[in-house]
């Protein structure tokens, strides 16, 4: 899931937001 992924990416534990939703999909 992307979610998972962003997520392990950032830093830290932030919730994905619309736009980089988005920009993924």
């Amino acid at each position: 899931m992307d979610i998972s992924m962003k997520s392990t990416r950032l830093p830290m534990p932030q919730k994905p937001t619309v736009q980089e939703l988005q920009e993924q999909a």
